[in-house]
């Protein structure tokens, strides 16, 4: 999948449909029995499926988390692995803990019924005889073996290695509707995740690239950084940026992820080209996740009608990222920990808006309901007492 033919990607329906869906949606919720606007962000988002699945009874059949995994050059040994509190290693051990089925995601997956996959697309581990636990997939897509290089150097992947990594997002959403059974994709939704350490510093040098905004606004804590350690990431987003300033210049959004980003952030970034495409909802996770959101909108706006913000990160630059796709996350939890774990906890939601819209009864059928139970005559034990 080539970078330029991603972004020309045309969306699942017209503007002018997709807003005419909007409007009968709107119509159908301000009709409820309840005050216009009275669930606030809930309607919005019953609205919104409505439109992707073409119906006032939407319902989401089927729900899966992919996490994308990967290693960033910038963490290696001589580069600037104090961007992280903890060692490049640790990436291999969460993926096997993930694809094992004992990580925060897996244990937020089953409780909320959701599917899991793992996707290694360039973790520095030999991954290949990782057992997966039941309930999860494990999938080898490895686009660079020891994951990104190093972008203090200089380009952290290639044009062809970006266009492979859209790839292996891409597949994976179309995975997804397949496992979904008989469901359309707009029935389906998907959940966003990631893990990499470094992949914060990446993210950050990513959005500062697509927003212009100093790397002060946009590096958090990631992993627990002390002080000294937030002012050298900042000080790494700067010079990574200096490092790479003329492909920056020279490139849209998507040329950011080649120049800055990951491997596992341009993976993201095709999944949510291609559930753009096909018109499936994506729960967007937190700051990396929401990283990858914000640079396919910038690239392709269209895509911004799949996705749904499932809370805002406490990571630094996480309100940014949200902005650029005109984001409104709906959770406020503290969450920074990743793997799509805030994404998953929003499923719930997404399916409670499906239900509001399908099974709610409108204003008018309350009253009609009303009136008829009024109007109906009593039964005959009732009578008779009545006029005794």
């Amino acid at each position: 999948m080539a970078p330029d033919a991603v972004e020309a990607a045309s969306p699942a329906d017209s503007a002018t449909e997709h807003q005419l869906w909007l409007q009968r949606a709107q119509q159908a919720m301000d009709a409820k029995a309840k005050p216009p606007g009275s669930l606030g962000l809930l309607e919005e988002w019953a609205v919104r499926l409505c439109a992707l699945q073409h119906t006032l009874s939407p319902r989401i059949a089927a729900a899966r988390l992919v996490v994308f995994a990967a290693d960033h050059g910038v963490t290696a040994e001589g580069q600037a692995p104090g961007v992280s509190a903890y060692p490049r290693a640790l990436t291999a051990s969460v993926f096997r803990a993930v694809a094992g089925g004992r990580s925060a995601c897996a244990a937020l997956c089953a409780a909320n019924g959701v599917s899991l996959e793992v996707v290694d697309v360039g973790v520095d581990a030999d991954l290949s005889a990782v057992a997966a636990a039941l309930g999860v997939a494990v999938v080898h897509a490895v686009v660079r073996p020891g994951g990104s290089r190093s972008m203090l150097a200089g380009a952290a992947m290639t044009q062809h290695e970006l266009a492979q990594a859209l790839e292996v997002g891409a597949a994976a959403v179309r995975r997804a509707v397949c496992d979904g059974g008989a469901c359309s994709p707009a029935a389906c939704v998907l959940c966003i995740g990631e893990l990499g350490i470094g992949n914060t510093t990446a993210a950050a040098a990513v959005l500062a690239a697509v927003t212009g905004l100093p790397p002060e606004e946009v590096c958090g804590r990631g992993t627990g950084v002390d002080d000294a350690g937030l002012r050298l990431k900042c000080a790494t987003v700067a010079a990574v940026l200096a490092a790479n300033a003329a492909a920056l210049a020279g490139g849209g959004p998507l040329a950011a992820l080649a120049a800055v980003g990951g491997l596992e952030l341009a993976a993201m970034a095709g999944a949510y080209l291609e559930a753009g495409r096909l018109g499936m909802p994506v729960l967007v996770d937190g700051f990396i996740s929401g990283v990858a959101a914000a640079a396919v909108v910038k690239a392709h706006p269209s895509a911004a009608r799949v996705q749904f913000w499932s809370h805002a990160s406490a990571e630094r630059g996480a309100a940014a990222a949200a902005a650029v796709a005109g984001g409104a996350p709906a959770l406020s939890m503290g969450l920074r920990l990743g793997e799509g774990s805030g994404a998953v906890l929003a499923v719930p939601l997404l399916r409670s808006a499906a239900a509001l819209m399908s099974n709610m009864a409108s204003l008018q059928e309350v009253l009609v309901a009303e009136a008829a139970a009024a109007a109906a005559p009593a039964p005959a034990g009732q009578a008779a007492e009545a006029t005794a």
